[in-house]
């Protein structure tokens, strides 16, 4: 076997296109895409999901020198959730009896544009009846919705571009998750991807508003019956893509005269399902597809955006129906590689590229891919299999780099890489869930409705015990219902004299025990301010002050975020200055975590193996990276309107300040030292004990800004106001108007109160 053919798979590796990677990128954008949508069904939101290259964990450069492997696109998807679509006419009654309230229409596939839909609207809203086009007695629906679906303007810094179903924009990744997280909404991407922000800078974002068919369409029932020699899809697969159905895409063929009202029909979710099935020799196979399209096919001067990477993808989808399994070796790479450019040779010659799943659809314009142009793409594909080796010497820059470097040492590399690229993944998933899941959390609640919002949360729970990596959510769910089940026993109190027994008392006992471990802040204080409320005294203190009295509760002051990232940017420095000689030891425990790891697919379990190894005398460096964001994350205490019973008066009246407000978010060290004020005041403590917490309360107010300092001032003033120290009660009071001079602060209030009392005492003594 030739060295170059020895060689490529490992020099791939060795850039980080391991399988092991893949599958890892795979399911970081799995691990948003599944929770997030299950908590927005709840609410019968449009969905987003995160699709493309990012998705199929081929877009990710793990270093600089080695963008020439990626992708910078994130193309998101947003499903609406106002519209039914329906495949037959039959269907309609159905259909209006079942879902009432949306927008119904009727799917048309497009005979004379193959792979198109129009919609016929049956139902539809008045405020988009000017997205609806009247063809004689018909009224059909217009893709030019998108553009008024997506009102992405006041949410993006930058300028927006259409281009086919697409709204463009180049964001930061922190932008785009701003733009979710401003209404609340778990997004699909990956918000804490901090490290490669400052690195590669922004990003081409594209988001694609669609309609989605839960049916396999007509127009690909040929696919579903084709005759395969060989075993792929398997059974398995070919089952859940035919349950995936398809997305109708806002955009229309360049080649009709009825673009306007044409819908593409898209199958994003079985193109995941596929790529998700690749070995590894496929993988690398399609990764060097994608790089000759970049490097070479794409210059004007050969076919242009003629070929484009869903080109390569359908070519690698045709090339695995008619190769055996064993054809896909890594010894045979540079062979498939040679057999797709083959099979792109044959169609460019023929001017047809056939959709995978729609095999009447050519995936070639015709108006745009001229003879000229067909000719020089022939030529250059013709030019690369005569000599494939010194093809793939050209597009891949960094084979160059690697050719002599013996094969132990690119295995290393590959080694280090992994361990590298999974602590950013599992750190990054980590800082996606803090930033995500408490402020989505709402979604599951109904307003004031206990008994609908834990129904909700139990039902939340349950279905994200199939998710990988879900466990932190799940013990964030248990703390959501031990506070529920709280505000039930509560209820109960007002009618049962003994509630010792009762079982809301052990269900809310149960819960909260089992969500103690979630993290350093939200959960515990929401469990202190419940054992507050219920007269628990040495557990509630206890609790508190794991917060408040914590060696490290400076850090709570500090952006935990930048907090995060230098730790990983030390661990992993750190890991690069090993010595050799203790590098290769190194490598050997992180394989063992990383193993279970993979197994497992829970973080807690992966902490445990991290400190069974600690037990044996070695403290591998990721330890304190991953307890951090796993267990010792820090992050605001949030409570929602239906949780209202169990709060402090204080935290209570900044939740009903605005009464649209979905949620409240308190600074941790702020909130637990107003549980533990009124945790000595409850319990008679000596006036040093609340002097000490007031001191630490000024302390920590002067070193936080804006709405938040305003809160905290508006909690000194309610403790002051106790302490009987009515002139610092009015100090604050006036700070904390000047600070946020408006209604919705609660100093408003209390200073419209005092002006009320004195307006009474002036008219009382006036009429005496």
């Amino acid at each position: 076997m030739d060295l170059i053919e020895f060689h490529l798979p490992t020099i791939l590796k060795a850039c980080g296109t391991s399988l092991s990677l893949v599958n890892l990128r795979q399911n970081e954008a799995n691990y948003a895409n599944k929770i997030g949508n299950i908590i927005e069904n709840f609410r019968n939101e449009s969905q987003a999901m995160i699709v493309g290259s990012t998705a199929e964990g081929l877009g990710t450069a793990i270093d600089q020198q080695y963008t020439h492997l990626s992708s910078s696109d994130t193309d998101i998807i947003l499903i609406s959730s106002d519209f039914k679509v329906y495949e037959h006419i039959n269907e309609k009654d159905i259909v209006e009896t079942s879902y009432p309230t949306l927008n119904h229409v009727l799917r048309v596939p497009d005979k004379t544009c193959p792979g198109y839909a129009k919609l016929a609207v049956s139902q539809i809203r008045s405020d988009l009846q000017d997205c609806c086009h009247q063809k004689g007695r018909s009224s059909f629906l217009k893709n030019t919705l998108k553009e008024k679906s997506l009102q992405f303007k006041k949410h993006c810094p930058n300028d927006l571009t259409i281009h086919g179903p697409a709204v463009n924009t180049e964001l930061y990744p922190r932008d785009i998750a701003s733009f979710f997280r401003h209404s609340g909404s778990t997004t699909p991407i990956n918000v804490a991807d901090f490290d490669r922000e400052s690195d590669y800078g922004k990003e081409d974002t594209d988001f694609v508003f669609c309609l989605k068919g839960d049916k396999w369409p007509p127009e690909a029932s040929e696919w579903a019956i084709r005759k395969r020699t060989y075993n792929w899809p398997t059974e398995e697969l070919f089952d859940n893509i035919i349950k995936s159905g398809y997305f109708l895409a806002g955009v229309g063929s360049k080649e009709s005269g009825e673009n306007e009202i044409q819908w593409r029909v898209s199958f994003n979710i079985a193109e995941q399902l596929m790529i998700e099935s690749f070995n590894e020799t496929q993988i690398h196979c399609i990764m060097l597809l994608k790089l000759l399209k970049t490097s070479q096919l794409s210059k004007e001067h050969v076919a242009g955006k003629n070929i484009t990477s869903y080109t390569m993808k359908t070519i690698m989808f045709w090339s695995l129906e008619e190769t055996s399994d064993d054809f896909w070796q890594p010894s045979n790479l540079l062979c498939c590689v040679c057999f797709c450019m083959s099979k792109l040779k044959d169609f460019v010659r023929k001017g047809f590229l056939p959709n995978y799943f729609i095999r009447d659809r050519n995936q070639f314009i015709s108006a745009e891919f001229s003879a000229d142009i067909q000719t020089r793409t022939r030529q250059f594909l013709e030019s690369f299999l005569e000599d494939p080796k010194a093809g793939i010497s050209v597009i891949l820059s960094t084979y160059k780099m690697y050719e002599n470097t013996a094969l132990p040492v690119l295995n290393a590399i590959s080694q280090e890489i992994l361990i590298e690229e999974w602590l950013r993944i599992r750190i990054s998933m980590a800082q996606q869930y803090h930033a995500t899941s408490v402020h989505s959390f709402w979604k599951l609640y109904d307003g004031y409705n206990t008994e609908k919002s834990l129904s909700r949360c139990k039902d939340a729970m349950q279905k994200l015990t199939t998710i990988m990596y879900a466990q932190p959510f799940i013990k964030l769910l248990h703390n959501c219902i031990g506070v529920l089940e709280y505000i039930r026993l509560k209820k109960k109190k007002l009618t049962v004299e003994d509630t010792t027994d009762t079982t809301e008392r052990s269900q809310y006992l149960k819960y909260m025990k089992m969500s103690l471990v979630g993290d350093r802040t939200h959960t515990s204080l929401r469990i202190a301010t419940c054992y507050l409320d219920d007269g628990i005294k040495e557990d509630c203190l206890n609790v508190i002050r794991t917060v408040t009295d914590h060696p490290d509760n400076d850090l709570f002051m500090q952006n935990y975020s930048q907090y995060v990232k230098q730790t990983l940017n030390n661990t992993i420095k750190a890991f690069e200055n090993i010595s050799p000689i203790y590098k290769v030891h190194e490598i050997a425990m992180y394989n063992r975590i990383i193993n279970k790891d993979l197994i497992d697919q829970d973080p807690y379990k992966t902490i445990e193996e991290f400190e069974q190894l600690k037990e044996e005398g070695h403290v591998v460096g990721g330890y304190n990276a991953f307890i951090l964001v796993w267990e010792r994350c820090w992050f605001d205490v949030t409570f929602m309107p239906a949780e209202l019973p169990v709060l402090p008066k204080p935290a209570a009246l900044e939740l009903c300040i605005v009464n649209s407000q979905r949620k409240i978010s308190f600074h941790p060290l702020l909130y637990g030292l107003l549980l533990e004020f009124i945790w000595h005041v409850n319990n008679c403590s000596k006036n040093e004990e609340k002097e000490k917490v007031l001191e630490k309360m000024k302390n920590c107010v002067s070193r936080i800004s804006g709405a938040e300092q305003s809160r905290g001032l508006n909690f000194m003033i309610y403790c002051c106001s106790i302490q009987h120290d009515h002139c610092s009660a009015s100090r604050y009071l006036i700070h904390s108007f000047k600070l946020n001079p408006v209604e919705q602060n609660v100093a408003y209030l209390y200073i419209k109160y005092i002006i009320n009392l004195l307006r009474k005492a002036y008219d009382h003594d006036k009429f005496f």
